[in-house]
C-alpha cells in the first residue's frame, strides 16, 4: 500500500499529456477537468473481474443499467467497510465483482456506463483527489484509472 501511495503523489507531479493521448478515445460522461495522471499502470495488474456465486442483490431500482439493458452495476459496502462493486449481466444470470482497486474502503460513485460494455465509475481516496475508473466488462479488465485532484498545482 506504501508502493501505492508512492505512485500516486509521484503521478500527481506528472503533466497528464499522456493520459489524455491514452483516454481521448474513452469519452467522460462525468466531465471531469480536473485529471491530473494515470494509475492504471500501476495497479492494472492487481484489479480482478470475476464471477460470483454469492453477489449481494440490492433492490430492482437500485444500480446503474447499461442503455441496452442487459447489465446493472452497483456498489455495496461489507461490515468492515470495504466497498465492491459487483456487476450483474442479466442475458446470462451471472454476477461479477470487481476486485483489487485502491482504497477499497472509500466510497465508489457517479456509477454509468457509456454504453453496453463500458462501466464508468469514481472512488475519492480524500476530500480533494479520487479516482476516474473505466471497466471495459466484455473483455473484464480495467481500461482507465485516472487520477483526480481539486488542489491547485
Amino acid at each position: 500500500m506504501t508502493h501505492r501511495l508512492l505512485a500516486l503523489s509521484f503521478l500527481l507531479a506528472v503533466a497528464p499529456s499522456a493520459l489524455a493521448q491514452k483516454t481521448s478515445s474513452i469519452p467522460d460522461p462525468h466531465n471531469h477537468k480536473d485529471i491530473v495522471g494515470s494509475m492504471l499502470d500501476d495497479i492494472a495488474a492487481d484489479v480482478r473481474i470475476y464471477e460470483v456465486t454469492d453477489a449481494p442483490t440490492p433492490a430492482e431500482d437500485e444500480g446503474a443499467v447499461n442503455p441496452e439493458k442487459t447489465m446493472r452495476a452497483y456498489a455495496v459496502a461489507n461490515e468492515e467497510g470495504i466497498e465492491r462493486v459487483f456487476v450483474e449481466d442479466s442475458r446470462l444470470g451471472i454476477f461479477y465483482v470487481i476486485d483489487g482497486l485502491p482504497f477499497p474502503n472509500r466510497p465508489v460513485s457517479d456509477v454509468t456506463w457509456l454504453k453496453g460494455d463500458l462501466l464508468v465509475f469514481d472512488r475519492s481516496t480524500n476530500p480533494h483527489m479520487g479516482v476516474h475508473y473505466v471497466v471495459d466488462m466484455q473483455k473484464k479488465r480495467l481500461v482507465v484509472a485516472a487520477l483526480l485532484s481539486d488542489e491547485k498545482r
